[in-house]
């Protein structure tokens, strides 16, 4: 008799790691990468992904996941640190900007090159603009640049609410931009030319102080609607208060008219009516 051992066969996000990590490997050309996932450690000496945590029994983000993957490949592939490092801009809002800018460029060629990481790039990114937070000032500049600058250089439509959400920071962008997104088309592959050209513009744009603008009218409209209902409280207590005043002012006026009168028709009844007027109020709260 023959023994038959059967195999055990390893769990989907095992070999979901597996074909990720061997992805990122080809991708990126380099044998020297090691891809970690959540927070497990590596003490190799090699390039080190970070990915998402992948667990048993849990909800997973395939598509974000592969993504985040494949933009991080090709950043391995066609970012050169010390050329992005010396174009970078002052400020803390402009350096953000610019280093969307350099992952746009590079998820550019590979998605060119690749139609399988072009959908799963393009795939992540509707996922986030999703989820995007626009409450905060700083939230809203960096997305809305992104947006602008994908929208322009992968030629993505954006929904009507996404237009509505970044229009009047995208008419700043455009400004400065426009001019020049088929000139950052053309140098996609050539780094040091597309980098220099983004910080020159961002520098150009004065968008530390733009966003400061940004953020205390965002701070003063936040104001604005936490002080709304007790004013309007109290212009609605003020009304009430007037009218109460009105009324008892009539009452207790005599009616001089009918004091003139021969009073000798008993039961005569006199009716003094009173009316207020109903005020219909709508509320309106302006989104900042």
């Amino acid at each position: 008799m023959y023994q038959l051992h059967k195999m055990e066969k390893e769990s989907p996000i095992a070999n979901f790691k597996t074909a990720i990590s061997s992805t990122v490997k080809t991708i990126s050309e380099d044998d020297n990468v090691e891809i970690t996932f959540g927070n497990q450690n590596s003490s190799s000496g090699k390039k080190i992904i970070k990915l998402p945590n992948l667990e048993e029994n849990t909800k997973i983000d395939y598509t974000s996941v592969r993504g985040f993957a494949d933009s991080e490949a090709l950043k391995i592939k066609y970012s050169n640190s010390m050329v992005y490092e010396s174009n970078k801009p002052k400020g803390n809002i402009s350096k953000k900007l610019y280093q969307i800018a350099e992952k746009i460029r590079y998820e550019k060629i590979g998605s060119d090159k690749y139609i399988g990481i072009k959908n799963n790039i393009q795939n992540t990114y509707s996922k986030k603009l999703n989820g995007l937070d626009l409450k905060k000032s700083e939230n809203k500049t960096v997305n809305a640049f992104e947006n602008y600058l994908r929208s322009n250089i992968f030629s993505y439509r954006n929904s009507k609410d996404v237009e509505k959400n970044f229009k009047s920071l995208q008419k700043k962008f455009d400004i400065q931009f426009k001019s020049k997104i088929n000139t950052l088309k053309n140098t996609l592959n050539n780094q040091f030319e597309f980098n220099s050209l983004v910080s020159n513009l961002l520098s150009e744009m004065d968008i530390e102080e733009s966003f400061d603008n940004e953020e205390i009218k965002d701070k003063n409209e936040n104001k604005d609607k936490q002080n709304k209902p007790e004013e309007n409280q109290q212009n609605d207590q003020k009304s009430k208060d007037e009218d109460n005043s009105e009324i008892s002012i009539d009452a207790g006026l005599p009616d001089l008219e009918n004091q003139t009168k021969d009073s000798d028709i008993e039961g005569e009844e006199i009716e003094i009516e009173n009316s207020s007027d109903a005020l219909d109020r709508s509320k309106k709260s302006n989104k900042g």
